[in-house]
């Protein structure tokens, strides 16, 4: 989001890096635009007018248009009334009509119209006929297919409208939109008004369908969706919801729809304004690079992330469907009615949607604990942000690769944990009294964070404006140092305050940021609320009451810090944390620790006697953490003299757990401790453990068998484990029940088990998948992830990718550079490292650049972190590691 708006003055002198910005001296109102997209040629014509006002006069007009032949251009100066017909009779007599020549400048992705006479400042109308194609590559207005017919559907954010019609596509630019589709007889369609019309043509088989008028919205969040589509309905607080799909799966909606349902009067309350949009529609697509977009009143989801069979869904399929409708449906006043400015704002819709997408479900699931999972995707940002390459919360973007970049962890989950750390040091009630005066002020327009947290110091009367500053404009996360005393029968907590590097030598070399830090402070025995201070300066030294043996400095685990202890202090946490702190301030712990592991601050035989000591902790979250960092540290640091000594340590350790849950579910049991059971065993047969293997197998056979036989959380377990020592004959049953799947959930269980077989003969035919049209590019990314995520066929992967990258950089890139470039850090090894690098110096990755510099670091941390932390583990290993 920019801060202020361009001048004509500024935009006549701009540099290069904002060529890709439109003038400002052209603002449109509104559009007309009619489409007659052919679902078996694949071609598109449209026509349009777009209302605009000109702040001075000019002889041209730049807009954005992408593979469009725009075929007649004309400006009318003055009001005109009717519909799009390129006349100027009745109402319209004397209005001026400037034919236009058009200009296209692919790399800018603009197209220019120029008249022979001034146009005067004021109301005018460009009338456009264009044709293009119905894309094949989940963008712009694309095709997408099922077995048996082909639909058509958009995906517009962040720069892909230009590809369907010519408009002013950046977000500032919010205009009204009449849309009218021509379809198939017998088809229906689904956009952000409702349907008002259907009219027989304008050709035999053809029917034209036209839209209520939308509300004021940015050209991205524009959604239209051809086909016989069927949907479920259903309605809260006077919005009718509807959840659609091809036909056969509308049954699948229904819990979704359920969701929907909680979550729409749940942002009412929050908000104070009600659902703005009048209807609710959301519909599942068999392609989309997104796993759902929050297109105004009209939601668009992969079917992977919007449809399951309640009665055969895990745990976390419900929960995930649950968190990303919650997290769209949340958009639709943060981001849809207020809309950021500019897309170096991004964070400001991305971050708030993941902040809130929590709220509603603590009602809908009491059981699932949201502090956990928050404090989790904090500590999983805090370690992206630890390398040099993260960048600022506000980055700018210029060119559309640029762009797509910006939707990363970055703009999500760090966005979302400042956005937590300042709600707990506001306090909740004026931290949603400042939401609600932001969206009430810009409602319908577009606002910038400084708009936010000018609302947020207003009401609440802090400081907002320094700490937000502070955390958004700088790159980087800050390391707080804690060192306690006692003196005079109170103790002294000096916080001191670095950049936190992955990279142990610009750690040690420090750097000059500086943040305004709201600390939490809490020592052992205490009751009441966590003391709050601000931390403004580099060292600043707090007085707590009474002497305590350790503070804790990060209390109920919201803060956006990392925090490193004396080793004396941390051996007190450590002894005190499983009764002392709370699951959530257990689980930063651990992932402070393991950082500093990583970048050779800490050592690894510590965070080993922390894991012993947590052990015990029930809490799924806690053991998810902890197991998986000590599957990691076997992975990465052990040697093969040593695996399987540590193996049988790693055994020992979670036998207990794994024993106390076993292999039955009980009825009514807890979805979280089902989940743990998982883990628990998971972690087991990982271990080598045999017993566990092999009950896992029965537990596949059964399934296969009869799926209703095996309680739904333990299909996961039984494939994933079963599949790791899989042969060629369980190969094709997978491969073949795949193309029969009747879920999404089912499809893809098959489609990733695939990739955890590690016989080489199996991963060759992996490779093959990979690059046949059996996987669908949505996939494509996912797919190469999980295959560099297996250590067995990571190397054939990084192969078949370098040999592949023309056709394949684009399909396994997706926004925020997620897919298979970040994957390739598996690796961690000199030799891959110097591959990588080689390979990459002679080829791009549009989209991913800073996912690359990301990766490429944090293979040379995982490296020297083997040769710092490798003989620690292997000397702690022959002193008392692996007692089975």
């Amino acid at each position: 989001m920019h801060k202020l708006l361009w001048t004509a003055a500024l935009l006549a002198i701009a540099s290069p890096t904002s060529a890709h910005r439109l003038p400002k001296t052209v603002v449109p109102s509104h559009y007309e635009i009619h489409l007659t997209p052919d679902l078996a040629t694949g071609s598109l014509t449209g026509r349009e007018t777009i209302t605009v006002r000109l702040a001075e006069p000019t002889t041209s007009i730049v807009l954005n248009a992408v593979d469009l032949d725009l075929r007649e251009a004309a400006i009318i100066t003055g009001t005109i009334t009717g519909t799009i017909t390129g006349t100027t009779t009745g109402a319209n007599a004397g209005k001026k009509r400037h034919p236009a020549r058009v200009s296209l400048d692919p790399a800018a992705e603009t197209a220019t119209l120029t008249v022979d006479t001034p146009l005067p400042a004021g109301e005018a109308h460009i009338e456009i006929a264009f044709a293009g194609k119905i894309r094949e590559d989940i963008r712009g207005l694309y095709r997408t297919r099922t077995a048996a017919r082909s639909y058509a559907t958009t995906q517009f954010q962040a720069t892909y409208a230009r590809m369907a019609f010519p408009c002013f596509d950046e977000p500032a630019f919010k205009a009204t939109f009449d849309l009218s589709v021509v379809v198939d007889k017998g088809d229906t369609a689904i956009s952000n008004g409702r349907i008002v019309s259907e009219t027989p043509g304008p050709e035999p088989g053809k029917n034209t369908l036209r839209f209520s008028t939308s509300p004021r919205m940015s050209t991205y969040l524009v959604a239209l969706a051809i086909g016989d589509f069927e949907c479920v309905e259903g309605g809260v607080d006077g919005t009718p919801i509807r959840v659609c799909t091809v036909p056969g799966k509308k049954e699948l909606g229904r819990y979704a729809l359920r969701v929907a349902e909680h979550a729409v009067p749940f942002f009412n309350r929050y908000y104070g304004i009600p659902y703005p949009f009048g209807k609710l529609d959301m519909v599942a697509l068999p392609d989309y690079e997104w796993g759902g977009m929050e297109n105004t009143a009209s939601i668009f989801y992969r079917e992977r992330g919007l449809l399951l069979d309640e009665k055969t869904a895990a745990v976390g399929t419900r929960r995930g469907t649950a968190a990303l409708v919650s997290h769209e449906i949340a958009h639709q006043w943060f981001g849809d009615l207020v809309t950021l400015a500019w897309w170096d704002n991004v964070w400001l819709n991305e971050g708030f949607a993941t902040h809130m997408t929590r709220k509603p479900l603590v009602s809908w699931d009491p059981a699932w604990d949201q502090s956990l999972e928050e404090a989790q995707a904090t500590a999983g940002v805090l370690a992206v942000d630890a390398f040099e390459a993260t960048r600022a919360i506000r980055q700018n973007g210029e060119t559309p690769a640029e762009i797509k970049e910006l939707f990363d962890g970055i703009a999500y989950q760090k966005g979302a944990a400042l956005l937590r750390m300042v709600e707990t040091w506001l306090g909740p009630e004026a931290f949603q009294k400042g939401v609600h005066d932001y969206l009430a002020k810009y409602a319908n327009g577009n606002a910038t964070a400084e708009d936010l947290w000018t609302e947020l110091a207003r009401v609440s009367g802090k400081p907002v404006d320094k700490v937000m500053a502070s955390f958004v404009d700088q790159a980087g996360a800050p390391l707080v140092t804690v060192e306690t005393r006692c003196e005079d029968g109170a103790t002294l907590v000096t916080l001191t305050q670095q950049r936190f590097f992955a990279d142990p030598a610009r750690l040690a070399a420090g750097s000059p940021e500086v943040w305004t830090i709201p600390v939490s402070l809490r020592r052992p025995g205490d009751s009441g609320p966590a003391r709050s201070e601000l931390l403004t300066a580099k060292s600043q030294t707090f007085r707590l009451d009474g002497c305590a043996p350790w503070v804790l400095a990060n209390a109920l685990a919201r803060g956006y810090y990392r925090t490193a202890y004396t080793p004396e202090a941390l051996a007190a946490i450590s002894k005190a944390a499983a009764k002392d702190l709370t699951p959530a301030e257990q689980i930063l712990l651990l992932e402070d620790q393991w950082a500093l592991v990583r970048n050779g601050r800490a050592d690894v035989v510590d965070f080993i006697r922390l894991a012993e000591g947590l052990s015990g902790s029930r809490e799924l979250t806690v053991q998810q953490i902890l197991l998986g960092r000590l599957q990691a540290i076997g992975e990465l640091l052990v040697d093969d003299t040593g695996r399987d000594r540590y193996n049988a340590w790693l055994r020992d350790l979670v036998r207990p757990l794994a024993q106390e849950l076993g292999w039955t579910v009980a009825p009514g049991e807890p979805d979280g401790r089902k989940i743990l059971r998982t883990v628990a065993l998971g972690t087991l047969g990982g271990a080598e453990d045999a017993d566990t293997r092999a009950e896992a197998r029965r537990l596949l056979d059964r399934y296969l068998k009869d799926p209703a036989a095996v309680d739904p959380s333990l299909v996961d377990l039984a494939f994933g484990l079963s599949a790791r020592n899989g042969d060629a004959a369980l190969y094709d049953i997978f491969l073949k029940r795949m193309s029969a799947a009747k879920t999404p959930e089912e499809y893809y269980r098959y489609l990733f088990s695939l990739t955890a077989f590690r016989d080489p003969a199996l991963i060759r035919r992996n490779l093959d998948l990979a690059l046949s049209d059996q996987v669908r590019e949505q996939d494509l990314g996912n797919l190469t992830a999980a295959l560099l995520g297996n250590s067995a066929s990571r190397q054939p992967a990084w192969d078949l990718l370098k040999k592949n990258w023309p056709d394949l950089r684009s399909k396994v890139v997706s926004f925020g550079g997620r897919g298979a470039i970040p994957a390739l850090a598996a690796f961690c090894d000199e030799a891959a490292l110097k591959d990588i690098e080689r390979f990459f110096t002679e080829n791009r990755a549009p989209g991913a650049e800073r996912a690359l510099k990301r990766t490429l670091e944090e293979i040379r941390g995982c490296v020297e972190m083997k040769k710092v932390q490798g003989g620690r583990v292997g000397g702690w290993l022959e002193r008392e590691g692996g007692r089975e």
